[in-house]
């Protein structure tokens, strides 16, 4: 009994440090970033995140986006290794969550690679960059919000099924309104524009989302 409620403790303390980490990264991001990550919690200042200067779009690589990248990789890994697949590869959910982390930097950065080789071959590398920026500022909105949602089922825990549903539920509907913002923002009308964001959409965002809850319920 001793020892349950040991691993227990060690369980609950090492992800106290990643969420003082997530934090931390935070109000790094609010230090460098100003009043973008307000923006990006406020849907209705959402469009003044997208400008740092009059008439000029946010850069791609930027501190204030490495940051929330790594928040990303963060809070959907404990999200993973918390509630979807819990000692699904090892008994330890830190090593589980080590995995999961590597696992999602690997898809990300596979799915830059391809998108921009593919960009290059079609001849519509201009039109990627422009989208990509807009999609990585609606990614951190995404991050951030979950990271709430982390924040609330872990200090009043619910059910891992209900935990769940409302997480899928609230990441389709997030995919769903970002894709629509960047379709109305950057659709150029065109057979080429329209047949590319659907295959990203169902290739990169849908079908992996899709693919993960259904092994979620699976196991």
């Amino acid at each position: 009994m001793n020892q349950i409620l040991y691993n227990e403790e060690l369980v609950f303390n090492w992800v106290k440090l990643l969420l003082i980490v997530t934090s931390i990264l935070i109000l790094w991001a609010r230090a460098v970033g100003g009043n973008k990550i307000i923006y990006l919690i406020k849907f209705w200042s959402l469009h003044k995140y997208f400008f740092f200067e009059a008439k000029s779009s946010i850069p791609l690589f930027t501190i204030f986006n490495s940051l929330l990248f790594f928040l990303r990789i963060i809070v959907f890994s404990l999200f993973f290794t918390l509630y979807l697949f819990p000692n699904k590869f090892d008994e330890s959910q830190s090593q589980n969550f080590l995995f999961f982390s590597l696992i999602i930097t690997i898809y990300i950065v596979i799915k830059y690679l391809i998108e921009n080789i593919i960009s290059i071959i079609f001849k519509y590398k201009i039109y990627l960059n422009e989208v990509s920026r807009l999609r990585t500022g609606l990614k951190n909105l995404i991050s951030l919000h979950f990271y709430i949602y982390l924040l609330i089922i872990i200090f009043n825990p619910l059910s891992i099924k209900n935990i769940i549903v409302i997480g899928f539920t609230l990441y389709l509907i997030y995919l769903f309104l970002c894709s629509r913002v960047v379709y109305k923002k950057y659709d150029n009308k065109s057979p080429k524009g329209i047949l590319y964001f659907i295959l990203y959409l169902c290739a990169f965002e849908l079908g992996p989302a899709l693919i993960v809850m259904w092994h979620a319920f699976k196991f």
